[in-house]
This record gives structure tokens, sequence and C-alpha cells, in this order.
């Protein structure tokens, strides 16, 4: 059964442009010729676009005169129109590069964004590389959607603040607690919005997943418990025990792999065919994206204020869907990625340009030990600004200002986010300077404490 990215992506390929009538092609002929002619004002009072200006020129006059002579005799799929579609990461990096205050992380391979911040998926190569200008597997729209749509099934989680923290952070933290969240963890969002999504018949088959965190361990057996269909998760053998407890909790059906993502994929792969149940990603999936993407639009609904989140970041599914939100709302909001030095896949990505994978990684935060998805990976290397590598050890510490000072259990992946905000990384960068009001993502509270009880009871 192919998966539902490849079944949807028809959705997107013929533009409804193609169906309108001669008077609403005259109409957007008109809405395309004053776009370009902001487009061409605004390059030439930005001495960041001038040097660029004989370029976008050539390409809109083309566009232009086709836009002109739509309404005389308009075709069958006008070209105005699809001119303008081609042109959209072009006119984007005009209308980007304006409006940010700051400019692109060097770590940064490009800073092409399509316009509306969505669009189709395109042809990769093997190691990730876009092989043009890509849109992005979700938007503000589908985000929005998936909010109607997991409504009955999540929490709104708090934001918490602290003065103590904020004194030795030297800045304002908004801690969204999304530890707090059923099933303990930002999960359930992007799970309920995957599973809520499936037709009947889809459903009646069950969902198959594989995760060494949070996904695997609640989110998608409890996603699967409240519609009531049957969940097959995949963990493997190194997970965390109260994770495994979980599962079970919630009515999944555990089945064990090897320690390492190869393993968990085919045995989930295998599984899929031997019941024709529907895979749910962990993140490299549409609506995995858009669910994840619900706590930055309750980010900054409750603290509108906010100029930059730190999110942790592993598959990035949480950082592309807090990404797409915050910067369809905000585009000037700076998006920061926390990552452990032992699973730096994602830094190391976005320093070659392509996606990296590791032999192997070693970490306490044991929900980011994924690499990028084809899905996610565009989003990351063209709206996250940049990635703060951290070690262990502030990790710990982190947790444990959580513990003490915030009154919060948070498991290591849900403290990075603090562990980042507090490094002499993030210090000693612009992005420190040019940030007031800081969100921190705090993704999740299942901690095993069984080393903690024990301790009580000697």
């Amino acid at each position: 059964m192919p998966d539902r990215n490849t079944r949807e992506a028809q959705e997107h390929r013929l533009p409804v442009a193609c169906q309108t009538t001669a008077g609403q092609q005259h109409s957007e002929a008109l809405l395309v010729q004053l776009l370009l002619d902001f487009v061409l004002g605004l390059s030439r009072f930005s001495p960041l676009l001038k040097k660029r200006e004989s370029l976008f020129s050539e390409r809109f006059h083309s566009i232009s005169t086709s836009a002109a002579s739509a309404s005389k005799s308009p075709p069958q799929c006008p070209t105005h129109l699809q001119g303008l579609r081609d042109s959209a990461p072009l006119i984007a990096q005009i209308l980007l590069r304006a409006r940010f205050p700051h400019p692109p992380s060097k770590s940064s391979s490009s800073f092409a964004v399509p316009l509306s911040l969505c669009g189709l998926m395109g042809s990769r190569d093997d190691d990730g590389q876009s092989t043009e200008v890509q849109g992005y597997a979700a938007d503000i729209n589908s985000i929005r959607e998936a909010q109607a749509r997991i409504a009955p099934y999540v929490h709104k989680t708090p934001v918490l603040t602290s003065t103590s923290i904020d004194t030795v952070a030297g800045k304002q933290l908004f801690f969204k607690c999304e530890c707090f969240q059923k099933a303990g963890a930002f999960k359930i969002r992007g799970a309920s919005n995957s599973i809520f999504a499936l037709d009947d018949d889809q459903a009646s088959k069950g969902v198959v997943t594989h995760s060494s965190g949070n996904h695997a361990a609640a989110a998608v057996a409890l996603a699967a418990k409240l519609r009531g269909i049957p969940a097959y998760i995949v963990i493997p053998k190194n997970a965390p025990a109260c994770k495994v407890e979980n599962v079970k909790r919630y009515g999944g059906r555990v089945i064990w792999s090897e320690a390492n993502m190869e393993s968990r994929e085919s045995i989930a792969r295998r599984v899929q065919e031997e019941t024709g149940a529907v895979l749910i990603h962990p993140f490299n999936d549409k609506y995995t994206i858009s669910g994840q993407g619900t706590v930055s639009l309750e980010l900054l609904e409750q603290v509108p204020e906010i100029d930059t989140i730190i999110v942790p970041i592993s598959g990035g599914g949480l950082i592309s869907g807090v990404a797409l939100a915050a910067k369809a709302i905000n585009p000037s909001i700076r998006i920061l990625a926390a990552e452990p030095k032992g699973a730096d896949d994602s830094a190391q990505s976005k320093a070659a340009g392509r996606i990296i994978k590791l032999a192997t990684t070693d970490t306490i935060a044991d929900g980011l030990r994924a690499f990028l998805g084809d899905l996610t990976w565009p989003v990351v290397r063209d709206l996250v600004d940049d990635i703060i590598v951290v070690d262990d050890n502030a990790i710990v510490e982190a947790m444990k200002m959580c513990y003490e000072t915030l009154k919060v259990a948070v498991e290591p992946s849900g403290a990075i986010g603090l562990a980042a905000a507090l490094s002499d990384e993030f210090k000693q960068s612009s992005a420190w300077h040019e940030s007031s009001k800081i969100g921190i993502i705090v993704s999740g509270g299942n901690v095993d404490l069984r080393v903690l009880w024990d301790s009580l009871y000697k």
C-alpha cells in the first residue's frame, strides 16, 4: 500500500487556475502585474537586492507580457500563472531578504523559501539534495486543519516562566510545557492528526510505527486506542523501560527491533506487509508535521511577542511544524534547533548542505537519535536559522534546573532547549544579542525515575 504522502501528492499537481473562467483569469493577470511591480520596486530600494535587479526584470518581463495578453485570449492553463508559480521562489527571496532583520546562518546552504511556505516536494537524490527549489510537505493551512482535528484529543499545554532562570539566561524565557501533554509529550499531536485523518477502511487494519521515544512509547498507542484500532509498535531493545510500559498500558502491541534505524524500518515494513496496517511515521509525514506544528500556533497565541523559538531536533517533525507555522505568522521570527553532541547529524547536514546520517549515536537524549527525512530536511535547511549543539552534561544540568527551579519533571530531550539557551555557543552568537523573548519547547517528560525511587528506599 503506498504511503499517504505519495497518494496525496496528486492533490497539488494541477493548478486550480487552469480551471478558471476568462473573467477570473483577467483578475489574476492584474494581480500578477501588481505583484511584479511591487517586487521590482522593492528590489530597487533594497541594497541587498539591487545587484540582482536585471535578473528579476528579465524574468518578470516575460511573465508580465503573458499576463497582459491573458485577458484577450485566455489559454487552457494561463502561462502568466504558471510563470508566476515557477518564479515564486525567486520572488520569495526578495520578500524574505527585505523582511528578515537578520541574515541566514552561515551553515545554511541556501536561502530559497517558497512564497507561501507550502507546496509540492520535488525530486531529490539519495543524499537528500534538492534538485530544484521546492515547497514543503505541510503549510499553515494544514497545521490549522490539524489543530481543529486534534482539539478533542490533546491538551492546550501551559507556558511557564521563571525569573530565577531568566536571570541565569540573561533573557526572558517562556517554557511551552509539552511534558504536561497527554501521554507526556508533544508526539500525541502528530499521531492523533495522522490517525484521525485515516478513512474507516484504512483505520480498520490498524497502524504501525517505529520509534525509540515518545512517538511509539505512548502517542501512537494512545491515539490508536482513542480511535479504537490496533497499534503495532516497533521499539528498539535499548528503549527506556518507562516508554515500553506506556505502550503496553495503552494497548499497543510491542514488537522488538535492534537498536538501529535500519532494523526498526525493516521490521515496520514487514509488519505493514503482513497486516495491511498504515505506517504512521514518527516524523517524515505531512500529517505528523502538521500535527506537531500546532505547538507553535498555541505558543504564539499565548505569547505573541516571542522573537525566537528553540526546538529539540531529531528526525525534524517537530521543528518543521514549528518553523512552518511560526514563520507563516511572523516571518522575522528566529527558529533555533537544539541537538545533542552525540547525535549531531542535523548540524552536520546543515553544514554540508545535504542529509548526513551517522553510523552510531551516543547521547542521554534517547528521543533525539533519529535522522532527518526527505520531507523534514528541506524545512530544516531553509527555515531553521541555526543549530546549537550541546553535550550530555549540559542537558543533565538543564534537567536539574527544570526539576529544582521550574518544578517540572522533564526528560533529557525535553531539557535540551534550556541547555541550548544557557550554552556558551548561543551566548556568543549574534542570535543571542538579537533575541529578547525566547520560547523553549519542553518536548516531553517521560523520564525513567526508578533509580530515584530505589534510592529513597535504601
